[in-house]
């Protein structure tokens, strides 16, 4: 290929098809892609081929073998996978061809099985060195598939009466393939090609010893040989000439865009239409056969490698590694460490404080683990415990549950249930605490019940991050009943700002971790103002009660009834109670009034309780 031709960019799917008949070359252009021929030219001299192929520009070449220089076998193999196939096929070809053909021009394909066959037919092709095949040097780079490769790729499934021959007397070849009980039957032969009878006679010979080798009747054979008799009477004209039954051109129409439905285009091109068929099917294998071994160029790698496989580099690689193994850790770590002093005056320093860190890290992991801040959780429960809901028991231990009992009464426009509900959704949601299991008793006569909650410990120092609406710490209760907005209870004075700005770092890790849900040091206005407290008055729940608890415990000691009665209430009490309240300390009342007996103090004051309670309900109904 001259320089103008070597240095044009190939056109992507594009493949010509060359098959030479005498001087001429008969090119057949077909897109890969879309499975379709290009176009077709006939061209005399290899000064028109090579100047055909820089204008074209194809990307793949593949030419075609006469019959006459190439070796045909066949083989029976039954119908397995591909991997199975190959090797039989290879093992085949290496013992009939003992050896005497190079792989690169060796070919091995199975064709398809037809309908009704349980063999497939093997093809074992070989391409000697020894013929005088004269080949341009345009075309000696490129591909090379035998005309039995083609012929084999129009069969492509087919099984016609009628054989497929190719006879060229330019070359004196012979290429046919006939069906036969086992399937198809391939023959590639020379012949003499001194005269066209002898040509012919050749031809002729050639078709019935293939016939009647494969098991065909003398009569099928006879008839055979006289059909074949009168098409080359007819064509005595033609040194190239290619039989193909119509079933063949039928089937590759079906493989092949823009095949013409006309003999003498068949007879041209048949050929070429069979080879590049077989490039893309399963006899692509045929079609890879090179005119010189491929030269292997080796990249600096595989030379590498091919360098210190040698014996005497593989023993000095060998010592450099021991010598490597003993000294190179040592080395290594002294250079390190020396660059480490240099850039770090201060290492030694730093290093006992990551050894300090981390004995403290140990610390509080075992902290965590085997003590817990009660204080914190039982503050965490509370603040998840919605208004209306009044705890009587909360059970905390290390690595149990925790378990809580009280009571619930309507609230907020919420049911007794609902308030439930709502706590174990709160309590979830801070993932402190996993797990909630909770029951309750039936509503009693005003609503309220009785619960128990458990729920497992799932993190317990965590800090959750409280909105304003739910941080009872920045707004309790008392502010909310007293219509303070959070920030209206907060001192703002210069102390405590200054306070504030004088707060230390935290000084340990868990500190740290937990800075931001740190609560702010500003104590809240109520803490010290009575007048924010006085306008409106509290039922007592600390002095009373614990004057209360201390009389029942007395009570209870000495055996008498009073145990069993409700608290006292004031007028002031239980004038600041709900709805809700007045009905349960009523049910509390009545309850007391049944079990009071002889004490008559007892009696006269829980009536005037009683009374108390009914005007305190008729006042918040109206």
């Amino acid at each position: 290929m001259n320089k103008e031709s070597s240095n044009t960019l190939p056109t992507p799917d594009l493949m010509l098809v060359v098959h030479q008949t005498g001087s001429e070359f008969r090119c057949l252009f077909v897109d890969k892609k879309s499975d379709s021929i290009v176009d077709c030219f006939e061209v005399g001299g290899e000064d028109a081929l090579e100047a055909l192929i820089a204008e074209h520009a194809p990307e793949h070449i593949v030419t075609l073998l006469s019959g006459s220089s190439t070796i045909c076998r066949t083989s029976l193999l039954p119908d397995t996978d591909e991997v199975q196939l190959h090797e039989a096929l290879r093992l085949q070809a290496e013992a009939r061809l003992l050896g005497g053909t190079p792989q690169h021009r060796r070919a091995v394909a199975a064709m398809e099985v037809s309908a009704g066959e349980s063999n497939r037919v093997g093809l074992i092709i070989a391409w000697p060195e020894e013929t005088a095949t004269q080949i341009p040097e345009v075309l000696q780079g490129s591909a090379f598939i035998p005309e039995t490769g083609a012929i084999a790729a129009l069969f492509n499934g087919c099984r016609p009466v009628s054989p497929i021959v190719i006879a060229d007397q330019n070359y004196g070849s012979v290429s046919l393939a006939l069906t036969c009980p086992q399937g198809v039957a391939f023959r590639s032969t020379r012949e003499n090609n001194a005269s066209i009878e002898l040509f012919h006679e050749g031809t002729l010979r050639a078709v019935k010893e293939t016939a009647a080798l494969h098991n065909h009747t003398p009569e099928y054979t006879e008839e055979l040989v006289h059909t074949l008799s009168l098409q080359l009477q007819e064509n005595q004209l033609d040194e190239t000439l290619v039989l193909i039954p119509d079933e063949i051109k039928s089937s590759a129409m079906a493989h092949l865009q823009n095949i013409k439905d006309d003999a003498a285009w068949w007879s041209t091109w048949g050929v070429a239409v069979g080879a590049a068929i077989a490039t893309s099917g399963p006899l692509a294998s045929l079609a890879m056969m090179k005119f010189d071994a491929p030269v292997f160029n080796p990249t600096k790698t595989e030379r590498l490698v091919h360098t210190i496989s040698q014996p005497k580099s593989a023993l000095r690689l060998g010592v450099a590694a021991v010598l490597l193994l003993a000294i190179g850790p040592a080395l290594f770590s002294g250079i390190r460490l020396s660059l480490l002093e240099y850039l770090n005056p201060t290492i030694e320093a730093q290093y006992l404080e990551v050894v300090s860190a981390r004995k403290k890290q140990v610390v509080y992991a075992e902290l965590t683990k085997s003590a817990w801040p009660m204080s914190k959780l039982i503050a965490d429960v509370l603040n998840c415990t919605p208004p209306g809901i009044e705890v009587e028991s909360l059970r905390l231990d290390v690595g149990e549950p925790i378990s809580i009992r009280g009571r619930v009464l309507d609230a907020d426009g919420h049911t007794a249930a609902e308030l439930i509900a709502i706590m174990e959704e709160t309590l979830l949601s801070y993932r402190v605490f996993r797990d909630i299991t909770f029951s309750y008793d039936s509503a009693g006569t005003y609503g309220d019940r009785e619960f128990d909650i458990s729920a497992v410990v799932m993190n317990p120092l965590k800090r959750p991050r409280y909105a304003t609406v739910d941080d009872f710490g920045l707004w309790t209760l008392a502010m909310r009943q007293d219509g303070l907005e959070p920030l209206d209870g907060l001192m703002e004075t210069k102390d405590a700002e200054e306070n504030e700005a004088s707060v230390d770092e935290p000084s340990s890790m868990l500190g740290a971790a937990n800075v931001d849900s740190t609560p702010s040091p500003t104590p809240p206005s109520y803490v010290d103002d009575d007048n924010a407290r006085s306008e409106r008055p509290r039922r007592p729940r600390n002095d009373d009660a614990g004057s209360n608890a201390s009389s029942r415990s007395g009570n209870r000691a000495s055996g008498t009834v009073a145990a069993r009665l409700p608290e006292p209430l004031s007028a002031e009490q239980i004038g600041v109670m709900s709805l809700g309240e007045a009905k349960i300390a009523l049910k509390d009342v009545s309850q007391g009034l049944s079990r009071v007996g002889s004490d008559s103090d007892a009696k006269k004051r829980l009536r005037n309780e009683m009374r108390m309670l009914l005007d305190r309900m008729k006042e918040v109904n109206e």
